[in-house]
């Protein structure tokens, strides 16, 4: 059965994986980029963004190396 309702939950946060050290420059190149094409949207203060959306959850991110190549994708899980 399902509860009814909307229960507050605190604020959680997840720390980003260990992997994204590997090129912490290629997360923010990749962010900018993201967003200067409408996929991603401006960054919010925690209170602020539920405010807007209610409770939430955000994914931690991370580097993985592309095979036979110097350069990184982006995970988010």
């Amino acid at each position: 059965m399902w509860a009814c309702g909307i229960t507050h939950h605190p604020l959680v946060y997840f720390e980003n994986h260990a992997s994204s050290q590997l090129n912490p420059s290629f997360i923010d190149s990749y962010i900018t980029s993201e967003q200067a094409a409408g996929r991603y949207s401006r960054g919010y203060a925690p209170n602020e963004l539920e405010q807007i959306i209610g409770p939430f959850i955000s994914s931690p991110l991370g580097l993985v190396p592309k095979p036979h190549s110097s350069k990184f994708r982006l995970i988010q899980d």
